[in-house]
């Protein structure tokens, strides 16, 4: 009787840690990939649009009633952005459209953005982002170019891009 309870709990145990129908879940492996995407908006005598948003507030966070931000899928699945904030580089303010994804090594992202105190009204503009591996670590990815509502731009060293409009 010990042996078929001992062959019985062997079977068992083979049937339970070979099941070749697990998979781990592919949106999580662990760690957060960041692409990197800092934009000036320019008008046309060269003045930085951006530097005009949340004068006079200590914050960075752009407040979420000035703008509408999404990422949207290949399925046309919109995905809200609700902390769009502003960095200082070189005396520049920049949006910081970066993002953390859990799991996706993305070569694009695609931005649906309307802000009312750089484009005038809420009109939705597409941002598309295309990014590749960064020297500096695994899990960054830098933006190397983006195509803003059609125009081609060449983003620098440093994920960076100015567009006009």
């Amino acid at each position: 009787m010990k042996r078929i309870i001992y062959i019985f709990a062997v079977v068992i145990l083979i049937i339970t840690t070979s099941c070749s129908d697990y998979q781990e879940d592919p949106i999580y492996d662990g760690a957060p990939y960041i692409h990197e995407l800092f934009l000036i908006f320019e008008d046309e005598a060269g003045n930085n649009l951006v530097m005009g948003i949340n004068s006079g507030k200590e914050t960075s966070v752009v407040n979420e009633n000035d703008y509408s931000l999404f990422t949207t899928d290949k399925y046309s699945n919109r995905t809200p952005i609700y902390d769009l904030s502003y960095v200082l580089i070189n005396g520049n303010r920049y949006l910081d459209f970066s993002q953390p994804i859990l799991g996706q090594d993305k070569q694009a992202i695609k931005f649906e953005f309307a802000c009312r105190h750089i484009f005038g009204d809420m009109t939705i503009h597409t941002i598309e982002a295309h990014f590749e591996a960064s020297k500096e670590s695994v899990f960054l990815r830098q933006t190397v170019s983006l195509v803003f509502d059609g125009t081609y731009y060449r983003a620098d060293s440093d994920s960076r891009v100015v567009i006009k409009i």
